[in-house]
Parts: C-alpha cells; sequence; structure tokens
C-alpha cells in the first residue's frame, strides 16, 4: 500500500506542477523557465511508464477489467489519452525551444496542463474502482474535485504552499462521501477515518506555520491523504473474495 501511496503522491505532483508551473514560468516567475523545461517531459514519461508498469503488475483483476472496459468504449479514456499525447509533445517542444518562447506559449501550455489535470483526476477514480461498488455519478465527481485539489496541492511542494493546499484539506471530508456505503462501514470498523482527518487538518493549517515547516507539512497530508485513498479503493477488491471464500469450502 505504501508503494501504491507514494507512486499516487509522485502522479500528482507531476500533473499539478504541469497546471500550474507554466503560468508562473509565464509571469512573475521566470526562473522556473530552464528546469521546467528540463525536467517537464522526464517527469511525465516516468509518470506514464510508472503507471503503465503498475497496471500491467497488478493482481487486481477487477481493476484490469475495469481499464480494458474504458480503453476500449469510453469516451473519457480516449480524450485522456489525446491530452495526455497533446502534454507531452508540449513538453517535446519546450525541451526543444524554451528560450525562444514567449509568455502567450507558456499560458497555452499551462492551459493545455491543466486541462489534462481535469481529465487525469477524472479518470483516476474510474480505474481504481473496479468491479467493487461505487457511490454513483455524484460520488465520483467529489473524488475527481478532491483528486484535483490534491493534485495542485502536491505541486505547491515545489511553488511554495499558497491556497491549493488548505482548499484540498476542506475538500478531504467530503471524499468521505464519495464512498460507498459498504466501504464507509468497513473504513470506520477500522478506524481507518483518523488518517483522512489527521491528513485534512495538516493540509488545512499548512499555509499559516512557520516558513520552514510549511512544506514538511504538506507533504505529510498529502502522504496520509493517499494512503487514505489506497485503502478506501482496495475495500472493493478485498470484498468479493471475502464473499466467495465460505462458498469454496462448501460441499458439492
Amino acid at each position: 500500500m505504501l508503494v501504491d501511496a507514494l507512486l499516487t503522491l509522485a502522479n500528482l505532483a507531476i500533473w499539478g506542477c504541469h497546471g500550474t508551473i507554466p503560468w508562473l514560468a509565464a509571469s512573475r516567475r521566470a526562473e522556473w523557465r530552464r528546469p521546467w523545461s528540463l525536467a517537464a517531459a522526464p517527469l511525465l514519461l516516468a509518470s506514464l511508464l510508472a503507471t503503465a508498469s503498475w497496471i500491467g503488475t497488478t493482481p487486481d483483476a477487477a481493476l484490469a477489467q475495469n481499464l480494458a472496459g474504458q480503453a476500449s468504449a469510453g469516451t473519457l479514456a480516449r480524450l485522456l489519452a489525446l491530452f495526455v499525447i497533446a502534454t507531452l509533445a508540449g513538453d517535446l517542444l519546450l525541451l526543444a525551444a524554451w528560450r525562444r518562447m514567449e509568455p502567450a506559449a507558456w499560458r497555452l501550455l499551462g492551459a493545455l496542463g491543466a486541462i489534462t489535470l481535469l481529465f487525469v483526476s477524472a479518470a483516476g477514480d474510474r480505474l481504481r474502482i473496479g468491479e467493487g461498488p461505487s457511490a454513483g455519478s455524484v460520488g465520483l465527481a467529489i473524488a475527481w474535485l478532491v483528486r484535483l485539489l490534491l493534485a495542485l496541492a502536491a505541486a505547491e511542494i515545489l511553488t511554495g504552499p499558497r491556497l491549493a493546499a488548505p482548499a484540498a484539506g476542506a475538500a478531504l471530508p467530503i471524499f468521505w462521501l464519495a464512498l460507498a456505503p459498504t466501504i464507509r462501514a468497513t473504513i470506520a470498523a477500522e478506524g481507518t477515518y483518523a488518517t483522512l482527518a489527521v491528513a485534512s487538518l495538516a493540509l488545512l493549517v499548512s499555509r499559516w506555520l512557520p516558513a520552514h515547516f510549511r512544506r514538511a507539512t504538506v507533504v505529510a497530508g498529502l502522504l496520509l491523504a493517499v494512503l487514505f485513498f489506497a485503502r478506501a479503493h482496495a475495500v472493493p477488491l478485498e470484498q468479493p473474495q471475502r464473499t466467495q471464500a465460505p462458498s469454496a469450502t462448501a460441499p458439492g
């Protein structure tokens, strides 16, 4: 679960940076131009390769079945693939020609990264639901919003805490509403909801802490949040096994 959480946190940070750093580079933070131009494409490729490797090696059949269904027929999956490819092309162009790019071009890359971030956030929870129960379209919308805010907060680990981290902290309790009742019941019985509460509090207060504590608090809050995400998404994949276990020993 920890490896899963770290991968999720890294992906959130990479996509959140794609939606925010080009805007900073276009305006008051020109010092971001060279570092981001060199890092954007390698980070995106590393994210895509790590995610593909994780999907390919996961033993969860429900996850694989759900992904296959989206890849073959899902409009969301096709749009996601289109914008990811466009973002990668923009990163490669940035790597080659960042010195000659005007602020308008940086803003265009920022808009492209922000749109892709929207699709990545929307696809994230659909990818992880598998064959387990969901909370319906409203639950998915709430989970999308929370994942989007977490990605923006993860970007603030690099750019400095501002508003996204407290907003994510305020939205985290709403994620509880995005969970199916059976998942909420399991998590409540385990006491895992305390992880969500601590993560929410850490992100909420991070902006008002002394400067040398802010980034560390954001990292801690995000790591706790994605650990809770990982546990919440694992519950539906365990429930079919629990249901099927008695029938395996039944006579006949």
